[in-house]
């Protein structure tokens, strides 16, 4: 909410994209690292320097995020105003969940070893972080964003379809691979869309949260 309170239309794909970038690269880094970890030291040393960064990045938030009072609206005329974008939102948190959950767990079919799957799914987050930053800016120019949602998730509907058919390790990096490219593409675009047509307050992202949760559910 307050990152993007200052966000405009013209600069909303772009926006959400530096919004994804941090994790992003995170994405790159942890995983290696953590592979890393694991083989040197173990697991109970991953899972103990995760707990103490958890209460780290809560005192972070505590001390740098500035303090607001914020009004909502009713949650029950939230949702109704948040019509049009319900479905498409819902679409979104299955998505999240199927690349977030699903995509590592069916990736342990093709790799064992942890170093494996931490290069496995830093090379997704390389991909998807380059390819998401370059299309959100000609989205923000050109202001064409529904035509691209349209287009990106019936070639996600194609990419997921082609994942079930992977029978080898260099097949299934390959379609992940293209997988990955469409998915960080329509991330930002997915966000900025739904932007351009609410106004985007703290209602707003409660909302989106809700309809989120029932996409992750469904998946």
């Amino acid at each position: 909410y307050l990152f993007f309170k200052n966000s405009s239309k013209l600069t909303g794909a772009v926006d959400s994209s530096f919004y994804m970038v941090f994790p992003s690269i995170l994405g790159i880094i942890m995983p290696p690292l953590g592979a890393y970890v694991i083989k040197t030291w173990g697991y109970s040393w991953l899972f103990g320097l995760a707990a103490v960064l958890f209460p780290l990045c809560m005192f972070i938030v505590w001390k740098l995020v500035p303090r607001e009072i914020v009004r909502t609206t009713p949650l029950h005329q939230g949702i109704t105003e948040y019509k049009g974008l319900r479905s498409i939102s819902v679409l979104e948190g299955s998505l999240q969940f199927f690349a977030g959950l699903i995509i590592p767990m069916y990736a342990l079919l093709f790799f064992q070893r942890a170093d494996e799957i931490g290069w496995f799914l830093s090379y997704i987050a390389v991909i998807g972080l380059i390819m998401a930053v370059v299309v959100a800016h000609f989205s923000d120019k050109t202001q064409q964003r529904k035509s691209y949602i349209m287009i990106l998730f019936l070639l996600l509907t194609i990419s997921i379809i082609s994942l079930s058919f992977a029978s080898t390790s260099l097949v299934w990096i390959i379609a992940i691979g293209i997988f990955s490219i469409i998915h960080y593409i329509s991330l930002p675009l997915r966000l900025a869309v739904s932007m351009d047509f609410k106004k985007v307050d703290m209602t707003f992202w409660q909302v989106r949260e809700i309809f989120l949760n029932i996409g992750r559910f469904i998946t």
